[in-house]
């Protein structure tokens, strides 16, 4: 798998977007990805999906309702120090419509949380300001 700097996927979203892809194509696809990658670790079928602000947020998010597609138990929290964007709002919207957005576990959660998640339930580490 290669790995390219944030500049240049930055660059080639532009250029999506002037090709004419919606940024809720571009969201999908990213989702699609990485359920792809996430499914082929082969780590487990829980996952606890933390979803940070912006359109990272909005992919992970859309992520998560593949997942719970595909078998996998899903909890969902959206931190949100500061609002959600438009495609994270939206994606978080089908996400509450089919019950999958646990409101109490969000309102638990700090904006300064780590979240390791658990490899074969073994290991669940967080960081708050505690």
């Amino acid at each position: 798998m290669d790995i390219l700097p944030v500049q240049k996927l930055r660059q080639l979203d532009n250029l999506a977007k002037e090709l004419g892809l919606s940024e809720r194509l571009l969201i999908e696809n990213a989702s699609s990805n990485l359920f792809e990658t996430i499914n082929k670790l082969g780590l487990g079928k829980n996952a606890l999906v933390v979803a940070g602000r912006g359109n990272n947020g909005a992919d992970v998010l859309s992520c998560a309702r593949k997942l719970c597609s595909r078998g996998y138990r899903v909890k969902v929290v959206a931190l949100e120090e500061k609002p959600l964007g438009p495609e994270g709002e939206f994606q978080k919207s089908l996400l509450e419509k089919i019950g999958m957005f646990n409101e109490e576990f969000k309102k638990a959660i700090t904006s300064r949380l780590i979240v390791i998640l658990p490899i074969h339930n073994h290991l669940i580490h967080h960081y708050g300001n505690t």
